[in-house]
Protein backbone atom coordinates (compact mmCIF):
# COMPACT_ATOMS: atom_id res chain seq x y z
CA UNK A 1 0.00 0.00 0.00
CA UNK A 2 1.52 3.26 -0.98
CA UNK A 3 1.58 5.72 2.27
CA UNK A 4 0.55 9.29 2.37
CA UNK A 5 3.92 10.74 1.80
CA UNK A 6 4.93 8.90 -0.86
CA UNK A 7 1.60 9.51 -2.66
CA UNK A 8 2.74 13.42 -2.18
CA UNK A 9 6.23 12.55 -3.54
CA UNK A 10 4.47 10.89 -6.55
CA UNK A 11 2.35 13.69 -7.69
CA UNK A 12 5.29 16.07 -7.01
CA UNK A 13 7.37 14.07 -9.49
CA UNK A 14 4.42 14.56 -11.93
CA UNK A 15 3.95 17.44 -11.77
CA UNK A 16 7.57 18.90 -11.64
CA UNK A 17 8.40 16.59 -14.84
CA UNK A 18 5.12 17.79 -16.59
CA UNK A 19 6.18 21.52 -16.33
CA UNK A 20 10.11 21.20 -17.08
CA UNK A 21 9.64 18.73 -19.66
CA UNK A 22 7.73 19.21 -22.62
CA UNK A 23 9.12 16.54 -24.52
CA UNK A 24 8.83 15.77 -28.64
CA UNK A 25 4.86 14.53 -28.23
CA UNK A 26 4.34 18.21 -26.74
CA UNK A 27 6.37 19.87 -28.96
CA UNK A 28 4.94 18.29 -32.06
CA UNK A 29 1.25 19.13 -31.35
CA UNK A 30 2.14 22.40 -30.57
CA UNK A 31 3.41 22.75 -34.35
CA UNK A 32 0.26 20.57 -35.18
CA UNK A 33 -2.35 23.33 -33.32
CA UNK A 34 -0.33 26.46 -35.86
CA UNK A 35 -0.94 24.42 -38.96
CA UNK A 36 -4.32 23.36 -37.61
CA UNK A 37 -5.71 26.62 -37.00
CA UNK A 38 -4.14 28.22 -40.41
CA UNK A 39 -6.13 25.27 -42.10
CA UNK A 40 -9.02 24.68 -40.39
CA UNK A 41 -9.95 28.75 -41.06
CA UNK A 42 -13.69 28.55 -41.57
CA UNK A 43 -15.75 30.04 -44.89
CA UNK A 44 -19.62 30.33 -44.79
CA UNK A 45 -20.11 29.50 -48.14
CA UNK A 46 -17.85 26.16 -46.97
CA UNK A 47 -19.90 25.88 -44.28
CA UNK A 48 -23.23 26.07 -46.40
CA UNK A 49 -21.51 23.64 -48.81
CA UNK A 50 -20.11 20.83 -45.89
CA UNK A 51 -23.72 20.76 -44.61
CA UNK A 52 -25.62 20.41 -47.53
CA UNK A 53 -23.55 17.06 -47.84
CA UNK A 54 -24.25 16.15 -44.62
CA UNK A 55 -27.66 16.64 -45.05
CA UNK A 56 -27.55 13.65 -48.62
CA UNK A 57 -24.75 11.28 -47.24
CA UNK A 58 -24.87 12.04 -43.12
CA UNK A 59 -28.27 13.12 -42.15
CA UNK A 60 -27.94 10.85 -38.94
CA UNK A 61 -24.47 12.87 -37.88
CA UNK A 62 -23.94 16.22 -37.04
CA UNK A 63 -21.18 18.86 -38.47
CA UNK A 64 -18.15 18.59 -35.60
CA UNK A 65 -15.79 20.09 -37.81
CA UNK A 66 -13.35 20.20 -40.44
CA UNK A 67 -9.75 20.91 -41.92
CA UNK A 68 -9.01 22.53 -45.50
CA UNK A 69 -5.78 21.84 -47.71
CA UNK A 70 -4.42 21.05 -50.72
CA UNK A 71 -3.70 17.52 -52.06
CA UNK A 72 -2.94 18.25 -55.80
CA UNK A 73 -2.12 21.35 -58.08
CA UNK A 74 -5.26 22.43 -59.08
CA UNK A 75 -5.21 25.50 -55.97
CA UNK A 76 -8.60 24.07 -55.13
CA UNK A 77 -8.59 23.31 -51.47
CA UNK A 78 -9.90 19.83 -50.64
CA UNK A 79 -11.48 18.83 -46.89
CA UNK A 80 -11.30 16.57 -44.67
CA UNK A 81 -14.72 16.53 -42.93
CA UNK A 82 -15.50 15.19 -38.94
CA UNK A 83 -19.46 14.68 -38.28
CA UNK A 84 -20.66 13.01 -35.12
CA UNK A 85 -24.08 11.17 -33.74
CA UNK A 86 -24.49 9.86 -30.48
CA UNK A 87 -22.93 6.52 -30.32
CA UNK A 88 -25.69 3.07 -30.05
CA UNK A 89 -25.48 0.55 -27.61
CA UNK A 90 -23.29 -2.15 -29.74
CA UNK A 91 -20.96 0.33 -30.77
CA UNK A 92 -17.32 0.69 -29.29
CA UNK A 93 -16.91 3.45 -26.81
CA UNK A 94 -15.83 4.91 -23.48
CA UNK A 95 -18.61 6.20 -22.11
CA UNK A 96 -22.40 6.21 -21.77
CA UNK A 97 -22.13 9.95 -23.11
CA UNK A 98 -19.64 9.26 -26.44
CA UNK A 99 -20.06 10.35 -29.60
CA UNK A 100 -19.05 8.26 -32.33
CA UNK A 101 -17.49 9.98 -35.33
CA UNK A 102 -17.19 9.53 -39.09
CA UNK A 103 -14.05 11.09 -40.98
CA UNK A 104 -14.92 11.94 -44.69
CA UNK A 105 -12.23 13.16 -46.83
CA UNK A 106 -13.58 15.20 -49.46
CA UNK A 107 -11.94 16.17 -53.08
CA UNK A 108 -12.75 19.49 -54.47
CA UNK A 109 -14.02 18.97 -58.11
CA UNK A 110 -14.96 22.64 -59.02
CA UNK A 111 -16.13 25.40 -57.08
CA UNK A 112 -17.56 24.65 -53.75
CA UNK A 113 -18.58 21.11 -55.24
CA UNK A 114 -16.97 17.97 -53.21
CA UNK A 115 -16.65 14.18 -54.36
CA UNK A 116 -16.67 11.70 -51.15
CA UNK A 117 -13.27 10.20 -51.68
CA UNK A 118 -13.14 8.01 -48.58
CA UNK A 119 -14.58 7.70 -45.48
CA UNK A 120 -13.59 5.86 -42.41
CA UNK A 121 -15.41 5.68 -38.45
CA UNK A 122 -11.83 4.55 -37.00
CA UNK A 123 -9.24 7.32 -37.37
CA UNK A 124 -11.35 9.81 -34.87
CA UNK A 125 -13.29 6.83 -33.55
CA UNK A 126 -15.17 8.94 -30.34
CA UNK A 127 -15.25 11.91 -28.59
CA UNK A 128 -13.70 10.24 -25.44
CA UNK A 129 -11.90 7.46 -26.75
CA UNK A 130 -8.26 8.89 -26.03
CA UNK A 131 -8.77 8.04 -22.10
CA UNK A 132 -9.36 9.34 -18.75
CA UNK A 133 -6.15 11.42 -19.43
CA UNK A 134 -7.31 12.87 -22.98
CA UNK A 135 -10.51 12.20 -23.25
CA UNK A 136 -11.22 13.90 -27.05
CA UNK A 137 -8.48 11.58 -29.04
CA UNK A 138 -8.94 14.62 -32.11
CA UNK A 139 -5.22 16.34 -32.38
CA UNK A 140 -5.59 17.56 -36.21
CA UNK A 141 -5.66 16.63 -39.71
CA UNK A 142 -2.84 18.53 -41.93
CA UNK A 143 -2.48 18.30 -45.71
CA UNK A 144 1.43 17.99 -46.85
CA UNK A 145 1.30 18.20 -50.64
CA UNK A 146 0.24 14.44 -51.66
CA UNK A 147 -0.55 13.42 -48.58
CA UNK A 148 -3.18 13.88 -45.42
CA UNK A 149 -2.23 13.27 -42.16
CA UNK A 150 -4.34 12.46 -39.28
CA UNK A 151 -2.47 12.96 -35.40
CA UNK A 152 -4.52 11.21 -32.21
CA UNK A 153 -2.98 11.43 -28.92
CA UNK A 154 -4.17 8.73 -26.03
CA UNK A 155 -3.32 8.21 -22.43
CA UNK A 156 -3.21 8.56 -18.91
CA UNK A 157 0.13 8.05 -16.98
CA UNK A 158 1.38 6.94 -20.57
CA UNK A 159 0.38 9.63 -23.24
CA UNK A 160 0.87 8.23 -27.12
CA UNK A 161 0.50 10.45 -30.19
CA UNK A 162 -0.21 8.38 -33.63
CA UNK A 163 -0.01 9.84 -37.04
CA UNK A 164 -1.47 7.73 -40.08
CA UNK A 165 -0.41 8.99 -43.40
CA UNK A 166 -2.34 8.36 -47.06
CA UNK A 167 -1.29 9.05 -50.18
CA UNK A 168 -3.57 8.65 -53.41
CA UNK A 169 -2.69 4.98 -55.39
CA UNK A 170 -3.15 5.33 -58.99
CA UNK A 171 -3.48 1.47 -59.12
CA UNK A 172 -6.15 0.90 -56.66
CA UNK A 173 -7.53 4.52 -57.36
CA UNK A 174 -7.90 4.61 -53.44
CA UNK A 175 -6.41 6.01 -50.62
CA UNK A 176 -3.61 4.61 -49.38
CA UNK A 177 -1.95 4.14 -45.98
CA UNK A 178 1.62 5.48 -46.12
CA UNK A 179 2.62 5.84 -42.68
CA UNK A 180 2.08 5.03 -38.83
CA UNK A 181 4.15 6.62 -36.24
CA UNK A 182 3.38 5.92 -32.63
CA UNK A 183 5.25 8.39 -29.83
CA UNK A 184 4.65 7.31 -26.75
CA UNK A 185 5.97 8.35 -23.09
CA UNK A 186 5.48 7.63 -19.37
CA UNK A 187 5.59 9.64 -16.36
CA UNK A 188 7.06 7.68 -13.84
CA UNK A 189 9.50 5.92 -16.83
CA UNK A 190 12.25 8.51 -16.64
CA UNK A 191 16.40 8.90 -17.29
CA UNK A 192 19.14 10.22 -15.22
CA UNK A 193 18.20 14.10 -14.77
CA UNK A 194 14.46 13.49 -14.33
CA UNK A 195 14.24 13.29 -18.13
CA UNK A 196 11.05 11.28 -19.61
CA UNK A 197 11.90 8.50 -21.73
CA UNK A 198 10.85 9.23 -25.03
CA UNK A 199 9.94 6.41 -27.28
CA UNK A 200 9.32 5.86 -31.05
CA UNK A 201 7.81 3.39 -33.68
CA UNK A 202 7.72 4.15 -37.31
CA UNK A 203 5.59 1.81 -39.97
CA UNK A 204 5.08 1.91 -43.20
CA UNK A 205 2.95 -0.21 -46.03
CA UNK A 206 6.28 -3.16 -46.21
CA UNK A 207 5.43 -3.78 -42.36
CA UNK A 208 1.56 -3.69 -42.61
CA UNK A 209 0.51 -4.49 -45.67
CA UNK A 210 -2.15 -2.33 -47.76
CA UNK A 211 -4.78 -0.85 -45.83
CA UNK A 212 -6.93 1.93 -47.50
CA UNK A 213 -8.90 5.21 -46.28
CA UNK A 214 -11.89 3.86 -45.12
CA UNK A 215 -11.44 -0.23 -44.63
CA UNK A 216 -12.71 -0.46 -41.03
Amino acid sequence: MIQFKEMILILLVFVLSCKENKGKIDSKMQDIDKQVEHNATIKNDTLVALHKIIDTNYSDYQYLKHFAGHLDDDKTEDIVLVVERKCKEEEANASDESRCRKTVLLINTGELHYKVAAESTTIFECSDCGGAGVGDPMQGVVFDNDTVKFFSFYGAATKTMETTAFVYDTISKKWKQTLFTSEWYNIFDTLPGSEIKQNIEIKTAKDFGDIYFGSD
